[in-house]
């Protein structure tokens, strides 16, 4: 059927540019991406659920203090690392960069929203195997919000992916940090604080194999602990389970696991937690 129109029926258009300025993704970065609701070990682990993607055996988080204050947070494994293209890509808010169906990253926005909830300055060192180094920058040594610098990492930089990566992988430094909650302001609270949510959220991948170690960089003071699983649930205790129970139910075409427990009220000291 072939409709037929008037020329009065016939409107003109304007195709404008809806480009977001520099100024835009400025507050974009800056006010939008850090009062997401994101808190802090959640914008942490999306960052690690990158590494963990690239098929790395090891995965290290890493503090580093200076004169008695954080002024980096470090992620750093020996995965697969990236191209010169996938590396620009990967400074993009919502990269198009493919995903598996099994990618814990789906929608390719998690490492740029994990680290602008985290710092307001960004720097990558990539290498993929038998690959050229790439470096670059983003944030506030970038002329702009919208450009981001390709440079040669400096030494100290080098030295840090050396040491962590190896001969190939991705070291994210994220320094200019941003005001955390106050439960992590305290540098020691923090490092055991990551250990404890990497125990539980990394702990299919650590019982797979993945070595994943938090590091404190702090001259003498300097440490580094390999996290062992934890099930918060503790379905690998029975001693501490009164009673367990699992499922899986089917919904839209997916498959859930459920799991139901109860904690024996031995395992506990206090008794205010008993009485819980």
């Amino acid at each position: 059927m072939v409709k037929h129109i008037n020329k009065e029926q016939i409107q003109t258009f304007e195709l404008i540019d809806i480009t977001p300025s520099s100024e835009n993704m400025e507050k974009f970065y800056d006010l939008v991406i850090p009062n997401l609701g994101y808190n802090f070990m959640t914008a942490l682990h999306d960052i690690g659920d990158n590494s963990i993607d690239a098929d790395c055996s090891k995965l290290t988080f890493i503090l580093a203090v200076k004169d008695g204050q954080l002024v980096k947070v470090m992620i750093a494994d020996d995965g697969s690392g990236m191209s010169k293209d996938v590396l620009i890509e990967s400074f993009k808010p919502a990269s198009i960069t493919p995903h598996s169906i099994s990618d814990l990253g789906k929608f390719g926005s998690g490492g740029t929203f994990g680290s602008y909830t985290i710092a307001k300055n960004k720097i990558v060192i990539t290498k993929e195997k038998d690959g050229e180094l790439f470096c670059m920058e983003s944030g506030g040594n970038s002329p702009s919000a919208n450009n981001a610098i390709q440079r040669i990492p400096n030494d100290d930089e080098q030295s840090i992916f050396d040491k962590y990566c190896g001969s190939q992988g991705t070291l994210i430094i994220l320094d200019d940090l941003r005001e955390f909650e106050e439960a992590l302001e305290n540098t020691n609270d923090l490092y055991n604080i990551i250990i404890k949510e990497t125990a539980s959220a990394y702990r299919n991948f650590i019982d797979a194999g993945i070595k994943v170690s938090v590091a404190l960089d702090n001259g003498s003071k300097s440490k580094e602990t390999l996290v062992k699983s934890f099930d918060p649930l503790y379905h690998d205790q029975k001693d501490k389970l009164c009673y367990s129970h699992s499922e899986t139910l089917e919904w839209e075409g997916s498959e859930i696991k459920i799991r139901y427990s109860v904690l024996n009220p031995d395992m506990f000291d206090d008794k205010d937690a008993k009485a819980y």
